[in-house]
């Protein structure tokens, strides 16, 4: 498990999450969008297949078929949720 802050340009927020870095970035996508929707009580949009995560160190958008472990994501990055 990972700790990474997550940046949400869309509420004007960033979140602290726990993920393991063995799951697909796709399915961590899936479940930071669901855990904001919950938050902020607003729903969970219909077309989650657009929103793109991307590594705010590195400057590039993370493949979702990849894990967190294989795009070099470690304890302590900063990704962003658009």
């Amino acid at each position: 498990m990972i700790l990474v802050d997550v940046r949400i340009p869309a509420v004007d927020a960033t979140y602290d999450f726990m993920l393991d870095e063995n799951t697909p970035v796709e399915q961590i996508k899936m479940e930071i969008i669901e855990m904001v929707a919950k938050q902020t009580q607003s729903g969970k949009p219909e077309n989650t297949e657009e929103f793109m995560l991307f590594s705010t160190k590195e400057k590039r958008q993370l493949q979702g078929n990849r894990t967190l472990y294989e795009a070099g994501i470690k304890d302590g990055h900063s990704l962003m949720l658009v």
